[in-house]
C-alpha cells in the first residue's frame, strides 16, 4: 500500500454526521428525485421512505434522541413504494459488509488496524467513499458520482425494461465480485442486494453500545473505476479454459463462470421479472396461473436476493400488484407456506455461485416459462426474453435491417423503384438520341449498354 493510501486511511471525518452521510450517498443532481428509506429497530421493525429535502432532518432528529439501530437504503427509492429491490430507481453506491469479528487475527485489532489489513489486501480496488467501525464490522462504501437511473420495474417501454435490466445486472454483478474479492475478510454474501440497508452514522449499535463512526476517505468515484479491477481480478483468478477440440469438450469447473457469464445471468433474471410485471399489466392483472407466475418470479428474484425476508417481500409486493385475488389465496401471510420448496432450496444456495454443486436453487428455461404461463405470440411482442423462436426471428430480421441501414444499404422497395427510374431515363434519352438521326450503335455506345438493348427499347412502344 502506497504512502498516500496509508495516510488517508489516517484521516478520520471525526465530524460526519448523519446529515453528511445522506447528502454524500444520495445527494448526486441525478439522484435527487428518488426517496432515501430510513428504518429503525426498535422493539419492532419499521421504516419509512423520506426525499432528500427532509431525510437529512429526520436522521438528526434520531441521532439527537441516541436512538438505536437506525439504518438507511444504500439506493434511491421510488416515492411512497415500499422498499424493495422491485423498487430501487437509483443505484446510488456498491458496499460490502465486513464481518472481521469471524476472522483470526482480526477480531482482537482496533477499527483502524482492521482497516488498514482490509485495504492493503485490496490494494487494486479504489479507496471507499467510506468506512465505518459498524460495531463488530467494517462497512465499506464506494459512491457513486454519476448514480445510475433505472426507473422502476413499473416503468413505461420495453426501452427502459431493457435499461434497467443492464445496469441492475452490471451493478450486481460488481456486489458479487466484491464479496468473493473481500471473502477472507469476512465479506457477508447476504448484505448484496440493491435494497439494502446499512447502519446511519450516528446512530447507536444496540449490541455494545456504541455510536456507529463513519470516515469518509475518498470523493465519490465513477461505477467503471470499481468495476474495471474487480473484473481483472476475476479473470485472473479464474483464466477462460483454451477451447478443447470438438467432440473433447468438458464442463467448466464449479464457480468457473467467464464475466460475461456474470453479467448475462443477472440480466436475464432482471429482465424475466420486468416481462413478468409486463405480462400482468397486459392481461389487466393475473387471474389464472398465478401459482406459475410466482414461481418464476421468486426463482428470477432470488438472483437480487440474498436473505429469505429480503426475496420474501419481493415477492409479496409482486403478488399484491400483479395479481387478481379476490379470495385472498396470495396474501402476504400465506406467500411463505405457498413458496416453501423455493424458500427451502434457496436457504441451502446463499453464499454460492450459480454453477457450484452446492447451488440448489430451481432453473428454469424461458420456454418453460412461455408454457406454463401461456404466454402468446402478440404477448412476446412486449418481452424482453420471455419470447419464442418466431419472435426471435422478426427481432433478428428487423436488427439486420437497421443495421444494413445505417451502413447506407438501401431496402428491397427504395432499390427498385430507382431501378425503374433509371430504366425509363435510358429509353428516353435512347428515343431523343435516335431522333437526332443517330445510328442504334452510336446510340448504344452513347448510353453504355449493348446493341440488343437499344433495339428493345426503340422496338417497344412508348
Amino acid at each position: 500500500m502506497t504512502a498516500a493510501r496509508t495516510a488517508r486511511l489516517n484521516q478520520y471525518a471525526l465530524d460526519f454526521g448523519p446529515r453528511e452521510h445522506i447528502r454524500l450517498i444520495h445527494g448526486s443532481p441525478q439522484a435527487r428525485a428518488s426517496h432515501i428509506a430510513i428504518a429503525v429497530n426498535g422493539e419492532s421493525w419499521s421504516e419509512q421512505c423520506y426525499p432528500l429535502a427532509t431525510a437529512p432532518e429526520q436522521a438528526e432528529q434520531l441521532a439527537a434522541l441516541e436512538a438505536a439501530d437506525v439504518y438507511m437504503s444504500q439506493n434511491g427509492m421510488a416515492p411512497f413504494r415500499r422498499r424493495s429491490v422491485a423498487n430501487v430507481v437509483h443505484l446510488n453506491a456498491c458496499f460490502v459488509d465486513l464481518d472481521t469479528y469471524q476472522i483470526p487475527g482480526l477480531g482482537g485489532l482496533s477499527y483502524p488496524e482492521r482497516l488498514q489489513a482490509v485495504m492493503a489486501n485490496a490494494g487494486d480496488l479504489p479507496l471507499p467513499t467510506l468506512a465505518a467501525d459498524s460495531g463488530r464490522g467494517i462497512y465499506l462504501v464506494w459512491a457513486l458520482k454519476a448514480p445510475f437511473f433505472i426507473g422502476t420495474d413499473k416503468g413505461s417501454g420495453t426501452a427502459q425494461a431493457a435499461l434497467r435490466a443492464k445496469y441492475l445486472g452490471r451493478w450486481q454483478r460488481v456486489e458479487d465480485l466484491l464479496i468473493r474479492r473481500l471473502a477472507d475478510f469476512g465479506a457477508d454474501p447476504k448484505a448484496r442486494d440493491a435494497a439494502r440497508v446499512l447502519r446511519l452514522a450516528g446512530s447507536v449499535n444496540q449490541r455494545n453500545g456504541r455510536a456507529v463512526s463513519y470516515s469518509q476517505l475518498a470523493h465519490p468515484i465513477a461505477f467503471d473505476e470499481l468495476e474495471r479491477p474487480l473484473l481483472k481480478w476475476y479473470e485472473q483468478a479464474h483464466p477462460t479454459p483454451a477451447k478443447p477440440p470438438r467432440g473433447q469438450r468438458q464442463p467448466r469447473e464449479n464457480n468457473g463462470q467467464t464475466v460475461r457469464q456474470l453479467l448475462n445471468a443477472r440480466t436475464l433474471a432482471a429482465s424475466r421479472m420486468a416481462d413478468l410485471n409486463t405480462l400482468s399489466g397486459l392481461r389487466h392483472g393475473l387471474s389464472d396461473r398465478r401459482g406459475r407466475a410466482l414461481f418464476a418470479f421468486a426463482q428470477a428474484a432470488a438472483d437480487f436476493c440474498h436473505d429469505e425476508r429480503s426475496l420474501i417481500t419481493e415477492c409479496q409486493q409482486y403478488a399484491a400488484e400483479c395479481f387478481n385475488d379476490p379470495h385472498g389465496k396470495y396474501a402476504p401471510e400465506r406467500l411463505p407456506a405457498r413458496l416453501g420448496a423455493v424458500l427451502a432450496r434457496f436457504r441451502e444456495s446463499v453464499g454460492h455461485s450459480g454453477t457450484s454443486e452446492h447451488n440448489k436453487r430451481y432453473k428454469l428455461t424461458n420456454a418453460r416459462i412461455i408454457e406454463d404461463l401461456a404466454i402468446t405470440e402478440q404477448e412476446q411482442g412486449h418481452m424482453l426474453t420471455l419470447i419464442g423462436k418466431p419472435e426471435k426471428l422478426r427481432r433478428h430480421a428487423k436488427r439486420m435491417e437497421k443495421r444494413r441501414r445505417s451502413q447506407g444499404v438501401r431496402a428491397a422497395a427504395e432499390y427498385q423503384q430507382e431501378r425503374q427510374r433509371t430504366q425509363a431515363e435510358r429509353r428516353q434519352r435512347a428515343r431523343e438520341l435516335a431522333a437526332q438521326g443517330l445510328s442504334r450503335q452510336q446510340v448504344a455506345d452513347r448510353l453504355g449498354v449493348s446493341k440488343r438493348t437499344v433495339q428493345l427499347i426503340l422496338n417497344t412502344q412508348p
